[in-house]
């Protein structure tokens, strides 16, 4: 998962909404908390939050809630 975070954070300006939400919620379901990856998902979700779908939405917040990772920013 280290691998797999670490090209996140790399390609992140690549990624679309779904790709950012899919990631943080696949990353909550399993359980991993990879603090610098989700602050990169983060920052990004925040500058294209217009793009987010309703789905996109309430699947980053749930990964971030089952995470316990309140990021004021983004909520």
């Amino acid at each position: 998962m280290k691998a797999i975070s670490g090209e996140v954070i790399n390609k992140i300006s690549h990624c679309e909404a779904q790709d950012l939400s899919n990631t943080s919620w696949a990353f909550a379901r399993l359980g991993i908390v990879h603090y610098k990856m989700l602050a990169s998902i983060s920052e990004d979700a925040i500058k294209r939050i217009s793009f987010f779908t309703a789905q996109n939405l309430t699947n980053t917040a749930w990964a971030f809630a089952t995470l316990a990772i309140f990021d004021e920013p983004l909520l």
